[in-house]
């Protein structure tokens, strides 16, 4: 073989392991693409089953309490003062929106997007 010959024969094998490194990382790309959303998808759903749970919750416990404050008053008081209960909660929601729901949810998608 010729220098020439070797030189060709060297840069085609160069060419196929750039190829082939290529492939790999584009295919580990892919794979915890993958990973990282169904992760995500999982931790959504989770969260969704959890909140509708606790809403669930919340409402058979507004609905006892406001009975057993009919026992004491009007039952229209009761349950206005269980609606007034469950807008003061939602309120506080919403000022402490960020604390509460915003920086939880940043910190989770960062440290799933950055590991």
């Amino acid at each position: 073989m010729t220098d020439e010959q070797q030189n060709g024969n060297s840069y085609q094998r160069l060419a196929d392991l750039l190829k082939q490194y290529l492939t790999l990382n584009v295919e580990n790309a892919r794979l915890k693409v993958s990973d990282k959303l169904s992760v995500l998808l999982s931790t959504i759903a989770l969260l969704l089953i959890t909140f509708a749970l606790i809403n669930i919750a919340l409402l058979f416990f507004t609905v006892a309490v406001a009975h057993l404050l009919a026992l004491v008053m009007p039952i229209v008081w009761a349950y206005a003062i269980m609606c007034g209960f469950n807008l003061l909660i939602l309120l506080i929601i919403v000022l402490l929106r960020k604390p509460l729901i915003i920086n939880p949810i940043t910190r989770v998608l960062t440290r799933l997007i950055l590991t």
